[in-house]
């Protein structure tokens, strides 16, 4: 009895010893999606890009602690930080006859399903700031065109502190001006020539002298908080709190520039940041921001970012950096956070039988809080060139009202039992119209014509 107690002992002896000697593997390397070979983009796309990746996994139930997920996915958007990082470029360009608070309402105004904080919603619908008090991550979310623009680090904090005060003090104005500090140095320290090693080390330095931001915390901390906050969340109380603690920018904005800092290119960052749970989309886009300015963004990345933008961004974006990109011309999956002028043409049927993808885009349901306009085309049981005459008059509809957008879903392949190429042709000349966005499949199958 003695005997085989000590050979279980040596066993588990053996086993330990084994285990504690077994060699320790360094982090895994993060997978990319996208080539950095070739052109690589800095700009204020780099903060919409972490946006738009982290749209999808935000919140507690959402959140991912892992690096190796996909970029962008069906139900990937923009968000109310997007929107106000436009806003800010609006300003920026028309500083003499366009007011800060003007540009956030004029932008919050035309995207309000955008998901912002219960406080910013209620100043969309009154049109007053109030007295600021917001100590979140709203001004740092939006930073970003503020260090593009700067010519100084002074400048760049002080812009930042201005584009701040509508709505935050604090530690939500100081967030916003430690963000924009860390991408103006790593935009100036590319222009020099220095090191991306060199570049961080000004970075942290910096920001923990000016900010007083513990940079030396570990993602894998990082990550620990914020699973331990959602552990909480048994309630509707306790979601509301995870959320407002989640967006502090204390928290957040030190996170996004340690994100950074452990970091080997842009598509790390915005992964690192993502991977740290709770306010996923800032987190992103503030990363983003900054990284975009350090590594450069892929150019591919930038291409594919563009398909969630409607085209009005895009012109502010073109304006703000003197680009010309043009928008994609396909309709993204998600456009709940939209404007309110937004149409899904769908593939309509006969009373009693089912219709075609994005009917049920225009009803309201459990799932579809916020539903959408609709233009029927009257598809199922249709002769093509029944069909045919419906796109036509659709076409033309969209002609006459510019100030509406329309996204085509799957008419006439979907149930009606067409094909793309047949249906395709149909639609020809909705290509040329700026407010018309086509699916991917339909395009390409114009482009091979």
């Amino acid at each position: 009895m003695k005997a085989e107690q000590t050979m279980k002992e040596t066993k588990k002896n053996k086993a330990a010893m084994k285990k504690a000697t077994k060699k320790v593997s360094g982090p895994k390397p993060i997978k990319r999606e996208y080539p950095v070979e070739g052109k690589m983009y800095r700009g204020v796309l780099g903060s919409i890009i972490g946006d738009v990746a982290g749209s999808s996994r935000e919140g507690y139930k959402s959140n991912t602690y892992r690096t190796d997920f996909k970029m962008f996915v069906s139900n990937s958007t923009f968000t109310d930080d997007t929107v106000l990082t436009v806003a800010l470029m609006d300003w920026l360009c028309h500083k003499d006859t366009l007011p800060l608070k003007d540009a956030l309402l004029k932008w919050g105004r035309k995207f309000p399903n955008a998901s912002y904080g219960r406080r910013f919603s209620a100043i969309i619908k009154s049109g007053d700031f109030g007295e600021a008090i917001a100590t979140t991550n709203g001004g740092a979310m939006r930073v970003n065109p503020v260090a593009v623009s700067a010519k100084s680090l002074k400048e760049a904090i002080a812009l930042a502190k201005e584009s701040a005060a509508p709505s935050h003090i604090g530690e939500g104005s100081k967030g916003a001006q430690a963000v924009a500090a860390a991408a103006y140095i790593a935009k100036e320290g590319i222009a020099k020539g220095k090191s991306v090693a060199e570049i961080k080390a000004e970075i942290k330095s910096t920001i923990e002298k000016e900010f007083g931001y513990n940079l030396d915390t570990t993602v894998e901390e990082c990550r620990e908080v914020t699973r331990r906050n959602a552990a909480q969340v048994t309630s509707r109380t306790q979601r509301t709190e995870f959320y407002h603690r989640m967006c502090e920018a204390d928290l957040t904005c030190p996170e996004a520039i340690i994100a950074v800092l452990n970091a080997n290119s842009y598509e790390e960052a915005v992964r690192i940041a993502i991977s740290m749970g709770g306010d996923s989309d800032t987190l992103g886009a503030m990363a983003g921001g900054i990284a975009s300015q350090l590594f450069g963004t892929p150019e591919a990345m930038v291409k594919a970012c563009l398909l969630y933008l409607p085209a009005e961004m895009i012109d502010v974006i073109n304006e703000f950096e003197g680009s010309k990109r043009e928008p994609t011309g396909v309709t993204p999956p998600r456009i709940d956070r939209w404007s309110e002028d937004e149409y899904v043409v769908y593939g309509d049927a006969p009373e009693g039988q089912e219709g075609e993808a994005g009917k049920a885009e225009t009803f309201p349901s459990r799932y579809n809080s916020n539903p959408r306009k609709g233009y029927p085309i009257l598809t199922v049981g249709q002769g093509l060139e029944d069909i045919r005459k419906s796109v036509k008059a659709f076409i033309a509809e969209a002609k006459k009202h510019p100030e509406r957008r329309y996204h085509v879903r799957k008419v006439g392949y979907n149930k009606a039992g067409y094909t793309v190429g047949q249906i395709a042709p149909l639609f020809a000349d909705a290509v040329a119209l700026r407010n018309v966005l086509l699916p991917k499949e339909m395009l390409d199958e114009l482009k091979r014509r």
